[in-house]
């Protein structure tokens, strides 16, 4: 239970952090060949260019994790709490369509990818689009989780004024 908590918790940062300090590492050790040794890696740009797609599509259930996606901050304001619980789900149904109608056009382009090879890497482009299916897949999971958290939020909101609003 413990290991599920953890990887709740962190799974997107792990992900995140280990693709940031792999592009780190790789454009080091370009900038170190280019400078001392002037010969270069001639798949590093590469390499650094699909890690950072990858990040974005994990930023996107990272963001919806820890709630700070795009929403209605100024019209939230104005309204009351119970109001800005339901806006919540409102806009979290809307994502969640949105995610279930990328599934399928995302999964077909990933299997048409997988006779395409990387320019100048070992791997097929494949590789690069079930990341992006996996982060769909994932940001779904989040928003059911967060989804779960405000309807709880609002039962207990109407529990306590008596479910006069």
């Amino acid at each position: 239970m413990k290991l599920l908590l953890c990887l709740d918790k962190y799974f997107e940062i792990a992900l995140i952090s280990a693709g940031i300090a792999m592009m780190v590492i790789v454009m080091t050790a370009q900038i170190t060949m280019s400078v001392f040794f002037s010969t270069f890696l001639s798949w590093s740009e590469e390499l650094c260019r699909h890690i950072f797609v990858c990040i974005t599509f994990l930023g996107i259930s990272l963001s919806i994790k820890e709630n700070i996606a795009i929403k209605f901050d100024v019209i939230m304001e104005y309204l009351s709490e119970r109001a800005k619980l339901i806006l919540s789900i409102v806009s979290y149904v809307v994502m969640l369509i949105f995610f279930i109608i990328m599934i399928r056009p995302s999964i077909i382009l990933a299997e048409r990818m997988g006779h395409t090879a990387a320019t100048t890497l070992p791997y097929s482009l494949s590789l690069i689009y079930w990341v992006i299916v996996f982060s769909i897949i994932l940001s779904i999971i989040r928003l059911i989780q967060l989804s779960c958290v405000v309807v709880a939020s609002l039962r207990r909101f109407s529990e306590l004024s008596g479910g006069d609003e």
